[in-house]
């Protein structure tokens, strides 16, 4: 044990290095796949309009200006943009690096909590194999952004705890998170005001570089801010909070107001951790009625604390009806920072076990890593290719016509790929009408029969079978042409 301790702390750079690789690698797993719809692709297409504009200040889409989320993210991702060119790396490139950058503060804040190096990096290896975490924080969003502000916030304050400085950084990096994605971020003070109640750490609210801070954050969350308010007043306001955070709580959105959504990605699609987390609370229990060591507040606290703060995420927006995964991935660094927790108690009040400890740790790191492996195609919607190819088939035509898509309202994957603004048709509603030619029209397989009794068959003049995938098929009209009557539903 101890010789496994001393090697840890000799090569303890090395140790991170090698974490950091595999954390990167396992990130990028599969980078070139389609931006999806919503979030994906509308972020890449804010990214590109406003890179073309040349005005950073103003994000836009589409030629309007576009309110709805801070710039921060769009501004690193047009640097990344101009480095790796308009791909899907460039996009999600950020979003990669925030997820390495959870992982690192999990490793940290463990490491500052426990002294322990191997709890600090089973914690790392937790949150990189959790699947959840996997899947949503690798993709082009907000979300790994500024669960790492949230974890870095919490990071500073408790460095703090040994060096009263670290309180400068607090406040800023809460202002930089609420640039990434406005008010999630201050879920940090609520991880903070938890370990101060737990730890009894209250000395910040006297601190001189905590209000120094203060100010350092105002520097930080005002100027874009003041600068959008005189431009756009309230119009900016009304669409940054009024639509963006009160009405999304309260609507569908694009998820579903079942409340057991979340439980998905934390009963089967969290495995094998919260196998694991339940397995080590349970031998934690056992070992309480024979060791009175068990009584010590900070294990309690050490587990308990991050708990709370996970379970609070979940509630919190299980409470909203936009039941979106990545919403919760704030969640996972702190499920990961119990499991780690968990384990080194173990390790501590049974120390001849410590190695044992660690080698079964091994299995359900490695079914972890297979577990994300195996799901990750089940991210990428299969209809994803048919419109990225869609998309790309229409920028490359020389006839600049309008683009439908029948029975279809999700257009944002093809308008960025196709640099366009797809109008949705609804099929019940345009049935019998007329159409002008030239234009463009996406469709189901099925409804390509309307149009086409075979591949190379066109049941109107003019009308040419551009593509057919597994979902879509995309048909162009050169003339005028009167919309069957559709029976068929998607």
């Amino acid at each position: 044990m101890a010789s496994l301790t001393n090697f840890l702390k000799k090569y303890e750079i090395g140790l991170q290095i090698l974490l950091l690789l595999l954390a990167g690698i396992f990130f990028s797993l599969d980078i070139r796949r389609p931006l999806i719809d919503y979030d994906e692709a509308t972020y890449a297409k804010v990214t590109v309009d406003t890179l073309h504009t040349g005005n950073f200040l103003n994000l836009q889409m589409n030629g309007s200006s576009w309110f709805e989320k801070p710039p921060l993210y769009f501004w690193l991702t047009i640097g990344s943009v101009k480095v790796f060119g308009e791909t899907e790396l460039a996009f999600r490139f950020i979003g990669i690096l925030a997820a390495i950058l959870c992982c690192i503060l999990v490793y940290q804040i463990v490491r500052e909590l426990t002294g322990d190096i191997l709890a600090a990096a089973i914690g790392f290896l937790v949150l990189t194999f959790s699947n959840s975490f996997f899947l949503f924080a690798r993709e082009a969003r907000l979300d790994a952004l500024v669960t790492a502000a949230i974890l870095a916030s919490l990071f500073f304050y408790i460095k703090s705890w040994k060096n009263e400085k670290y309180l400068l950084w607090v406040l800023p990096t809460i202002a930089v998170g609420f640039l990434f994605k406005s008010v999630i971020v201050f879920f940090a003070i609520f991880a903070i005001l938890l370990y101060s109640l737990s730890y009894k750490k209250w000395s910040y609210i006297k601190s001189k570089y905590f209000w120094w801070g203060s100010l350092l954050a105002l520097v930080v969350f005002a100027p874009w801010h003041v600068v959008e308010t005189i431009r756009f007043g309230k119009t900016f306001w009304d669409s940054y909070l009024g639509v963006q955070i009160f009405q999304r709580a309260a609507a569908t959105v694009t998820g579903t107001n079942n409340f057991y959504d979340y439980l998905i990605l934390i009963v089967p699609w969290y495995l094998p951790w919260n196998i694991v987390f339940f397995a080590e609370i349970l031998t934690l229990f056992a070992i309480r009625k024979h060791a009175k060591a068990f009584a010590r507040k900070e294990i309690f606290r050490g587990i308990i604390v991050p708990f709370v703060f996970s379970f609070f995420i979940v509630v919190t927006f299980t409470s909203a009806r936009t039941h979106l995964g990545p919403y919760i991935l704030p969640a996972f660094p702190f499920f990961a920072m119990s499991i780690a927790m968990s384990w080194y108690y173990l390790s501590t009040l049974l120390p001849k076990y410590r190695n044992l400890f660690a080698g079964l740790m091994v299995l359900p790191i490695i079914a972890g890593a297979a577990f994300c492996v195996y799901l990750m195609p089940a991210k990428v919607p299969p209809y994803t290719y048919d419109e990225r190819a869609i998309g790309q088939i229409y920028k490359d035509q020389k006839t600049k016509a309008p683009l439908y898509t029948l029975d279809w309202l999700a257009t944002e994957t093809i308008n960025y790929y196709g640099d366009t603004h797809a109008q949705p048709l609804n099929p019940v509603v345009v049935s019998g009408q007329t159409f002008k030619g030239p234009f463009y029209i996406s469709v189901t397989p099925m409804g390509a029969s309307y149009f086409f009794s075979a591949v190379d068959s066109p049941k109107y003049p003019g009308m040419k079978l551009l593509y057919i995938g597994t979902t879509f098929a995309f048909i162009y009209a050169a003339q005028d042409v009167q919309m069957p009557v559709f029976g068929y539903q998607k």
